[in-house]
């Protein structure tokens, strides 16, 4: 699912009670250049105008915005919207990016070579471990920086960082 279908879907709590044959920006793109603006550490409307404007490129990236809405536009639209429904929707929103970086996470491979070496805890293990690497991140540090072990971990369906 891209981007703007899952604002829409973050933001689908907030009412949007304007007249619909009067509407210019749709509430999404909206509250997501509101969120945006707070990110950066914006604290009133002129602010997240002017961050906006400046930033208009990534916006259009991921909203259907041609232009930004001027002061009076994002006045009407926060008077609307329910500060609780907003809250919910930014708990959605941030509660999304942390599932999504927990899932990346999991799939990151740190290999340590004094961990590696250690005796102590690798005297349970008979013969090599095999690691499933497929689509996971591979962390190496420095005794692993070779062209061999980098083939060996693309040529597994894996990335890596040395």
């Amino acid at each position: 699912m891209n981007i703007k279908k899952r604002l829409d879907i973050f933001f689908e709590l907030v009412d949007d009670t304007r007249s619909q044959s009067h509407i210019t920006y749709k509430l999404a793109d909206i509250l997501f250049m509101l969120v945006c603006g707070m990110i950066s550490g914006c604290t009133d409307s002129e602010m997240i105008i002017e961050i906006s404007e400046e930033r208009i490129d990534f916006l259009k990236r991921y909203t259907e915005l041609d232009n930004i809405p001027c002061i009076s536009k994002l006045s009407n639209i926060l008077k609307i919207a329910s500060p609780d429904h907003l809250e919910l929707c930014f708990y959605r929103i941030f509660n999304n990016v942390f599932e999504i970086k927990m899932k990346i996470e999991e799939r990151e491979i740190s290999i340590d070579g004094k961990t590696i070496c250690s005796t102590a805890t690798m005297k349970e293990y008979e013969r090599p471990m095999h690691i499933n690497i497929k689509g996971a991140i591979v962390t190496l540090d420095a005794m692993h920086c070779q062209k061999e072990t980098a083939e060996k971990i693309v040529n597994n369906g894996g990335d890596y960082v040395l």
